[in-house]
């Protein structure tokens, strides 16, 4: 019975690490992938994972498969691509169904300008992704409903401007200080909760955060510590929470430093 019925699965998840399994094995692997996409009859799709590490890959091949979900009105989409030189086809960044979306793509650029039309984009997380403010503020004015966006180890933005009212929702992770980027400007009018997240890495060096205007914000976690404040945590702390208090009207959330 299962040999028909999983054709009608709404939830397809592939994965293949190289360093779980030898890349002889990738034929074997690209060959059920295409299988099982050709052959899914669902006209529409709840969630499609494509986790592929460390290994050559046929771009043409990857976009079919990404072509063939997006017929199928697919609602959440992750992808963690380790992929050299992948370039996202410009049709990627127009589709109306999609409603949650994580992408990974290890350290390079996933987004170069284009227009963006994601109507139905709830939430979106981007990681080790590298992406300009001129590119970020392009990429959100294509998203119209998103609601709430994650930002894992992202590279070269240095601010967000965010305007759009339904936005609601901000959380950065390991954001690394790097030579252009000693600062990270905030300004999100409506804004409800944002978080500030430094995760056990010893060796990160946090930008210092500065918040232009989150006058809407209810919650705020602001849980890291910037290498260049160790050496005067007492003093500086208290300067970053009070120039946030001062920008809100209505905060009910905690703020805190951790000391690593």
């Amino acid at each position: 019975m299962w040999k028909h019925l999983w054709t009608h699965v709404d939830n397809i998840v592939f994965e293949f690490d190289d360093h779980l399994q030898p890349s002889a094995k990738l034929p074997e692997f690209v060959s059920f992938v295409h299988h099982t996409l050709m052959q899914c009859t669902r006209p529409n799709l709840k969630k499609f994972s494509l986790c592929i590490f460390g290994v050559k890959f046929d771009h043409e091949l990857l976009d079919e498969w990404l072509q063939c979900v997006f017929k199928k009105k697919l609602e959440f989409l992750k992808l963690d691509l380790i992929v050299d030189d992948y370039c996202y086809p410009e049709w990627f960044y127009h589709n109306p169904s999609l409603v949650k979306m994580e992408i990974n793509v290890n350290n390079s650029w996933w987004y170069d300008g284009h227009t963006v039309s994601w109507t139905s984009l709830t939430s979106l997380q981007l990681s080790f992704v590298q992406i300009s403010d001129e590119q970020i503020t392009i990429l959100l004015s294509g998203c119209p409903v998103l609601e709430t966006l994650v930002l894992i180890e992202t590279l070269i933005i240095s601010s967000l401007n965010i305007k759009s009212p339904s936005l609601k929702t901000l959380k950065i992770v390991n954001m690394e200080e790097n030579g252009s980027r000693k600062w990270f400007d905030i300004d999100a009018p409506y804004l409800k909760e944002l978080e500030i997240i430094k995760t056990n890495q010893t060796w990160l060096s946090v930008p210092r955060f500065q918040f232009r205007n989150v006058s809407s914000l209810v919650y705020a976690n602001l849980d890291y510590t910037p290498k260049s404040f160790e050496d005067d945590i007492n003093i500086a702390w208290p300067g970053v929470a009070a120039k946030l208090l001062k920008s809100v009207k209505h905060v009910v959330g905690y703020l805190s430093a951790s000391k690593d």
